[in-house]
């Protein structure tokens, strides 16, 4: 009997750690993801004509970061980047609920502050990629205020 307990308790952690590992490496398989989908947007950006001067703005008032700053056309855009797996979902820009974007708003205006930026020069819009083959990638100017 105290055997049988042994070797379903070995089962049990063996299986925990194996969950363990697996949420690991969702968790960086996502980070990868969202650094690909970071890297794309930004080559997207330049191409339609931003010049991206800062990645990964990170606040002290807000927990939230920036993902990339860029200028286009004397504006300083402060974009979202949100990568999804086609088919799963809601389309990546409808992610950026209410709360995201008080923070993001939090966010910008600190970076405006810091740089010394005129506020009523800047936007934020949402870049949107569609991980697949090929990706897609959408760009939402002025997405919020």
């Amino acid at each position: 009997m105290r055997i049988h307990f042994a070797f379903g308790y070995l089962g049990f952690v063996t299986e925990l750690i194996q969950r363990v590992a697996d949420a690991v490496r969702r968790r960086s398989s996502q980070r990868n993801a969202g650094r690909a989908a970071a890297e794309l947007a930004h080559r997207f950006l330049q191409h339609h004509g931003c010049t991206v001067v800062d990645q990964n703005f990170q606040a002290r008032s807000t927990p939230v970061g920036i993902d990339l700053v860029a200028c286009q056309g004397g504006m300083v855009v402060f974009v979202e980047v949100k990568a999804q797996t086609e088919g799963k979902g809601k389309s990546p820009d409808r992610e950026v609920d209410a709360e995201k974007r008080r923070a993001l708003v939090r966010a910008g205006r600190e970076y405006a502050c810091r740089r010394g930026v005129e506020w009523s020069k800047t936007r934020f819009d949402v870049v949107s990629v569609m991980v697949g083959s090929p990706a897609r990638v959408e760009w939402l100017r002025d997405a919020f205020r």
